[in-house]
């Protein structure tokens, strides 16, 4: 009749029924609590931000990147810190708190269904999408540059999928009459799945090419060693020592040092004479 509500996934639900409002009664504080656990996170992250971070007056991008790498040293034996690691572990040290940032990130985006048409729920998990990737674009929270281009993969990905399906779903109420709806059901799933293909396809390229590049790194630093190393052992094998040892002069034999003995000697010989000289004439 007029005024009755019902539940628009489930048409057999009467919302002004009794039986919904407790549910819904029943319901409220476990959603509330569960929307307050990235807050309770935020809040012991807030606890510990200074040992989380460098010192804001670190005078240089050196001192301040010792200072962070020190830090993580420490995070092993912190009391405070250890049972918190999954929390910041894996972001820079500035993004101490965007685990926060990304857990309501995903609590929005798994509340998409709440939009009421598929179009908006379709481009407003596009819009979304596409101002995550403008984000981690610019900010790039993840310590490894890997992981920052993986995360900027995967919301493009999401991007496509949501703009893909606001095309396929734009109904006029009757029917769907998006650009896309006269594809039929396996054109439509072919094209979702080498898309992903496709992006997963490119981060193997770039970690392949992140990997190949430490690796030539590494095998530089070890072909350097290496040479310095020979280098060494045919000082050791030509000349007995190396040129540092051979070269080495004691402190003792140093012009400076050899001088002052000297002149020490000699007052200790006058001395001596003098003494001698002075139990002589005591004798007589």
């Amino acid at each position: 009749g007029e005024g009755t509500r019902y539940l628009r996934a489930d048409s057999s639900v009467d919302c002004a029924s009794s039986e919904y409002l407790i549910f819904k009664m029943q319901m409220t504080p476990v959603l509330i609590v569960y929307l307050s656990i990235p807050l309770g996170y935020l809040a012991l992250l807030h606890g510990v931000r200074d040992r989380l971070r460098a010192r804001a007056d670190a005078s240089c991008d050196q001192q301040r990147i010792i200072e962070e790498a020190a830090l993580r040293l420490k995070e092993g034996s912190d009391e405070r810190l250890r049972p918190l690691k999954f929390l910041y572990k894996g972001y820079r040290p500035q993004f101490w708190y965007w685990e926060c940032v990304e857990s309501y990130r995903r609590i929005i985006m798994s509340a998409l269904p709440v939009v009421d048409t598929p179009i908006r729920r379709g481009f407003t998990g596009g819009f979304l999408s596409v101002f995550a990737v403008l984000v981690y674009r610019e900010i790039a929270p993840y310590q490894k540059s890997t992981t920052n281009v993986l995360n900027l993969i995967v919301q493009l990905e999401l991007a496509a999928v949501f703009v893909y399906a606001s095309l396929l779903l734009n109904h006029d109420g009757e029917e769907y009459t998006g650009v896309l709806a006269g594809l039929d059901e396996g054109t439509v799933g072919w094209v979702v799945v080498l898309s992903n293909v496709s992006g997963w396809a490119v981060a193997l390229a770039f970690a392949w090419r992140f990997m190949r590049t430490v690796w030539l790194s590494e095998q530089r630093i070890r072909d350097a060693m290496a040479e310095q190393l020979a280098t060494e052992a045919a000082q050791a094998e030509g000349e007995g020592l190396p040129k540092a040892v051979r070269e080495f002069t004691p402190f003792a034999d140093t012009p400076e040092v050899k001088a002052v003995f000297e002149a020490l000697n000699e007052t200790a010989d006058e001395v001596s004479a003098h003494v001698r000289q002075r139990l002589v004439s005591e004798r007589r």
